[in-house]
C-alpha cells in the first residue's frame, strides 16, 4: 500500500503536468545527492524542485533536504517545501505572471 505521502507527490505531478510542466519523482540512490526535493519539475524554462510534505509536517525537513534547497536557490532556480496540489499550481501561476510581466 502506498504511503499517504507518495499519493500526495503522484497527485502533485499529474497535476504540474496536466499544465505542461516536466516532472519527474526523484527516488534517491548510491549515486545521487542526498536531501534532493522529491520532485524535479522543469516550467517555461525554469528549474523547479519540490519538497513535498504532508499538511502540518512542513517543519519536518531534513538538514540535508534544507541544504539542497538553498543550494537550488543560490543557483538560480526555485526550490520550496509543497503540501498540496493548489499550492504546486500556484508555484505555477506565479511563474506565469513573472513571465508575462517580462514581456
Amino acid at each position: 500500500m502506498a504511503k499517504p505521502e507518495s499519493n500526495l507527490q503522484t497527485k502533485i505531478r499529474k497535476a504540474l503536468e496536466s499544465k505542461g510542466a516536466w516532472a519527474v519523482k526523484f527516488h534517491g540512490s548510491p549515486f545521487t545527492k542526498k536531501g534532493t526535493p522529491d520532485l524535479l519539475v522543469c516550467y517555461r524554462g525554469l528549474f523547479i524542485g519540490m519538497e513535498v510534505k504532508l499538511p502540518g509536517k512542513e517543519g519536518t525537513l531534513t538538514e540535508l533536504q534544507s541544504y539542497q534547497i538553498r543550494k537550488i536557490k543560490e543557483a538560480g532556480g526555485i526550490s520550496l517545501v509543497i503540501t498540496s496540489v493548489s499550492q504546486a499550481l500556484k508555484v505555477l501561476q506565479i511563474v506565469d505572471k513573472k513571465i508575462r510581466n517580462k514581456g
